[in-house]
């Protein structure tokens, strides 16, 4: 994986994220943050989230990221023990559809 044709990128607490072209989330940095559903990232080569298409912003907090689709859905992944994910109590999950936003 590399960073080419990257349209934006966002810095998170061990994780980078950047969207590229097309929309597609690619992923780096510490996996043990479970910021990543793509599996062992601390080598530090992107890898793309799976479920993620047509982002048009990522942003992130505590553990979690969240990307906003071009349809004006948002998915969220990471750890969901305060109720990052809209589940609460769920402590690590692939992209999930955060309803209501």
């Amino acid at each position: 994986g590399d960073l080419t044709g990257v349209t934006s990128v966002f810095a998170g607490y061990i994780t980078g994220a950047a969207i590229r072209r097309g929309g597609e989330v690619v992923l780096w940095g510490a996996d043990f943050s479970m910021e990543s559903d793509a599996g062992t990232v601390s080598d530090g080569r992107p890898r793309p989230v799976a479920g993620i298409r047509r982002a048009r912003r990522v942003a992130g907090g505590w553990y979690h990221l969240c990307a906003l689709q071009e349809d004006g859905a948002v998915y969220c992944w990471g750890t969901g023990g305060f109720g990052q994910l809209a589940r609460p109590g769920t402590e690590r999950s692939g992209p999930v559809r955060i309803e209501g936003i």
